[in-house]
């Protein structure tokens, strides 16, 4: 209720990815376990519009807030190949989160910055190939809840986070 009379819009991108994986094979049966350690910098411009942003500038109704969040991402993936070349895959995605800058304009004195959640747990799901020693995957990875960054009108807009990505992987070690 607290925030009903403003629109938030929200232009967010994935800024740095990048890990490590290993691939664990499930001897005949085609399955694979692949837990991964990566590093996400998620970026978002929150557009907020609405009265009462500022106390001191009451024609102040729309601001635009930067918000940056390091996470160390954990993913546990099973999967099953095809063919040799075909993966698909999907698990759970333990997120901690780092570091987190929000800047918000000094005009918007009505708008508060909060701390999001520490870890929260989201999901992945994607498909890969496979050809020699490179991998080509496309995955979808959602986050239910990963808490509140700013406040205003003493509201917390929950943010979620809902993210494709086109992933690129050389294997070092072993086969295929």
């Amino acid at each position: 209720d607290a925030i009903q009379n403003y629109s938030l819009n929200s232009d967010s991108e994935a800024k740095l990815h990048g890990g490590i994986y290993a691939n664990l094979k499930l001897k005949g049966l085609g399955w694979f376990i692949q837990p991964e350690a990566l590093i996400t910098t998620r970026a978002a411009d929150l557009k907020v519009s609405g009265a009462n942003l500022s106390s001191t500038n009451p024609s102040l109704t729309d601001v635009t807030v930067h918000h940056s969040a390091l996470y160390a991402d954990v993913p546990v993936l099973v999967g099953m190949k095809f063919i040799k070349l075909i993966r698909v895959y999907g698990g759970p995605n333990f997120q901690f989160l780092l570091n987190q800058d929000t800047h918000i304009p000094s005009t918007a004195d009505q708008i508060k910055a909060m701390d999001l959640k520490k870890n929260t747990t989201g999901v992945i799901l994607g498909a890969g190939l496979d050809f020699w020693k490179i991998r080509a995957d496309v995955r979808w990875n959602y986050a239910p809840s990963l808490g509140a960054n700013i406040q205003f009108n003493n509201g917390q807009p929950e943010l979620k986070s809902s993210m494709i990505s086109i992933q690129v992987a050389y294997q070092l070690f072993g086969i295929l």
